[in-house]
């Protein structure tokens, strides 16, 4: 390893999910990278949760590229207008 570079670890001892009238409620446990354990529970409204799952969208890789590829391509034709080469 190089300097300023360090390696940490965390293991997830468990994930409940859970309904409490209009929430949503989520519960995790883990143990962190100095072996200690950590728990954090939330809530969240259901309509905003459903909401959220809706609007989701995975990621594709190759749009992205597309995207990518696409505004540097834009940007290099605006350099090229402007005299200026890539």
């Amino acid at each position: 390893m190089s300097s300023g570079a360090f390696a940490a670890s965390s293991s997830q001892l468990g994930f409940k999910l859970g309904s409490l009238g209009r929430s949503v409620v989520y519960s995790y446990k883990w143990i962190d990278h100095q072996h200690k354990p950590q728990q954090l529970t939330f809530k969240l409204n259901k309509s905003m949760v459903r909401k959220a799952s809706h609007e989701f969208h995975p990621f594709d890789n190759d749009a992205a590229n597309n995207f990518v590829y696409s505004t540097v391509k834009t940007y290099a034709a605006n350099l090229a207008t402007k005299g200026i080469a890539m």
